[in-house]
């Protein structure tokens, strides 16, 4: 099926792109005459770059999808990683305040002074699907996880900075 939009958008963001009908019935009728599983998936995913938001495809039965020697699979310090090294703590929370402000700028479709740093994230209009885009920007800017609802659950992006700043400073495997 193909979409259009937002949700086009975001699942590219994420590495899937959509079928066309004709690829999809293709896909069918080729699943149709091959005795295997209850359930299959069909889709063009590009997995390096849904890698960077699902970081358990590493695992060892999934990690066979990863394309070989990318710099975005190695585990490479992202660039707020390496602008917070030696930084005094205060700047770094500013920096990452700053970063995210800019990514919930795009998310929104407006510009970081229109952000309200000291406002919860739906009292600005972001609904669930730009939480989850909000989620995959952070991950490709930080290597970090942040999980769509603690994001959604943020009383303001100033601390969300300090959530975020928090995962920074901790290994990124330590959770």
């Amino acid at each position: 099926m193909r979409r259009t939009g937002r949700v086009e958008e975001l699942t590219g963001a994420l590495g899937m792109a959509g079928l066309t009908a004709a690829t999809a019935l293709t896909a069918l009728d080729e699943l149709l005459t091959v005795p295997g599983p209850a359930a299959v998936t069909v889709g063009d995913a590009d997995w390096g770059s849904t890698h960077r938001f699902l970081r358990g495809l590493a695992a060892p039965r999934t990690a066979h999808l990863l394309p070989a020697g990318r710099e975005a699979d190695r585990g490479g310090d992202e660039p707020l990683v390496r602008d917070l090294a030696g930084v005094p703590p205060e700047e770094a929370a500013r920096l990452v305040e700053d970063a995210l402000t800019e990514a919930l700028a795009r998310v929104m479709r407006t510009t970081p002074d229109r952000v309200d740093r000291r406002r919860r994230l739906d009292e600005l209009g972001v609904d669930s699907l730009m939480t989850a885009e909000l989620a995959v920007q952070i991950s490709r800017r930080t290597r970090r996880e942040v999980p769509a609802m603690e994001l959604a659950g943020a009383e303001s992006v100033q601390a969300l900075a300090r959530r975020v700043l928090a995962r920074l400073v901790r290994p990124a495997n330590a959770g």
